[in-house]
């Protein structure tokens, strides 16, 4: 593994505890166990980090890799496009479907 690899590593580790701790917030203040890493079909695809259905609330929790380009995370800024198109359309989808969609 070379430098740029393991720093993407600890950042997706680091990533990680913050999403769960998130949904744990979320949870808490919401009442309500989410589906986690859920893929409704009017999503078309595309993964919601979680869901919870009595509220109509997503929850995205965006790393770094969604805002910056960073060649640890992308060789080419075609890729971080791709990403921010994803998003767009994640939020797109979700206000037709009556979703409220927070990201963090």
């Amino acid at each position: 593994q070379d430098i740029d690899e393991l720093k993407k590593e600890l950042e997706s580790k680091k990533n990680r505890k913050f999403q769960e701790k998130c949904i744990l917030i979320a949870q808490i203040l919401l009442n309500e166990e989410p589906m986690v890493e859920y893929r409704p079909s009017f999503m078309e695809g595309l993964e919601l980090d979680a869901f919870f259905r009595h509220h109509r609330i997503a929850l995205e929790v965006q790393g770094a890799q969604h805002r910056l380009h960073s060649t640890s995370w992308y060789k080419d800024i075609k890729k971080l496009e791709d990403i921010v198109n994803r998003d767009r359309k994640k939020r797109t989808l979700c206000q037709l479907n009556g979703i409220y969609l927070l990201e963090i």
